[in-house]
Parts: C-alpha cells; structure tokens; sequence
C-alpha cells in the first residue's frame, strides 16, 4: 500500500515550490485494495516585503495637509493613514493637522509596514489669563521631534524666548513682565526635514 500525488501543476512529488501567488490543488491518491482518492487546495499569497518605505509629508496648514507614502521594491501594495481605510493610491491630502499611523499591507492584507507620524501646526492666537485655556504658545506636536528649534520675536526683531520641544510653551511674557496685546513673530527649525518655517500669532489680552 503507497500513495501517489498528483498537482494541478503536473508535478507529483509529496511537496513542490512555487514562486507565484495563486490556487494550488492536489490529489492523493491511495493505492491498495481499493483506490480512493483526496483532494486538496492551497491557496498560496503574496507577502512580499518593500525593500524600504519613504514617507513625505507637508503639513503646516490647519487642514491642507498631505502625506505621499512610496515603496521600493516589486510588489502591490495598499495604503492606509487609520488603519480601517485602505486604498492602492498612495497620496492621502485635505487632512488636518494631528497624529496618524501611516500602514502598508501587500495585497493578500498582510501586515507589512506601520509608522506613527505627525503633523505640525501653530496657533493663530493664544490668550495667557490663566482661564486654562490657550494660556501657553507652542507648536503642536514639538514634543515628537526632539531636535525641534522655536524661536519667538516682537515686531521689531527683538527675540523675546526660544522653546524646545518639551516646553509647555510661551506664557506671554518676557524677564518676568507681561507684554500687551499683539503680533508676535517665529522661527521654527526643522533638522528632521531640513526645513525652516516663519510665521506670526496674535497675543490677546
């Protein structure tokens, strides 16, 4: 009494290779007083992994961001900034400034790559009558890049504070003193991505 095998591919070893994602079927067959017979289909996926994983981001907007995820190596990939939403395109724009987690599966939905990013953004304004709120000036989300520079000036180009990421903030004052009501100016240095912001805030009283 023996077996014998029988592919869908011809091949009629116990066992074969394969190198492409697809259905393969096979039949054993059992050779002995009686001939009967099993079959079998294994669904084989592609899980290939990308060679690396780049992600752009330009933020800096309320909610005009965008973030281009691109992938090197062979291999379709799906792309997802939540985690429930997944789509072949890999240009996620018109979102808000925040947190997110960028997520990259092969076709067969298999976990392949995950990154938390962040995007940046400042307040426009901020009110320092400790009321609790808006009370302090930062940049959002300073804290997840540690080599993160702030710089803050009055009108006249006087610097009045530097910030580093883990500050609280800017509490509207300068040597002890509240300054009035007015635009102030910043500086931010961004060494992660070589880029260097300017803008302008409003401190109301």
């Amino acid at each position: 009494m023996h077996d014998e095998y029988l592919w869908n591919t011809g091949e009629t070893s116990s066992g074969i290779m394969v190198d492409q994602a697809g259905d393969y079927t096979i039949t054993v067959f059992n050779i002995g007083n009686s001939r009967c017979s099993i079959t079998k289909t294994v669904r084989v996926v592609d899980a290939s992994l990308p060679l690396a994983v780049h992600i752009e981001i330009n933020d800096w907007t309320t909610n005009s961001n965008s973030v281009i995820i691109t992938t090197e190596g062979a291999g379709a990939f799906k792309y997802s900034i939540d985690g429930n939403i997944y789509t072949s395109s890999n240009i996620f724009d018109n979102l808000d400034a925040g947190d997110y987690t960028v997520y990259v599966t092969s076709e067969s939905d298999c976990m392949v790559y995950s990154e938390d990013i962040y995007l940046l953004n400042y307040p426009k304004y901020f009110t320092p009558n400790n009321d609790g709120y808006h009370d302090y000036w930062k940049i959002e989300f300073a804290e997840t890049e540690p080599d993160l520079e702030v710089h803050i000036f009055d009108r006249y180009g006087k610097l009045i504070i530097q910030l580093n990421p883990h500050s609280k903030g800017w509490d509207g004052t300068f040597n002890g003193r509240m300054l009035a009501t007015s635009d102030y100016w910043f500086v931010v240095n961004r060494p992660s991505k070589n880029r260097q912001y300017h803008g302008h805030f409003t401190l109301k009283r």
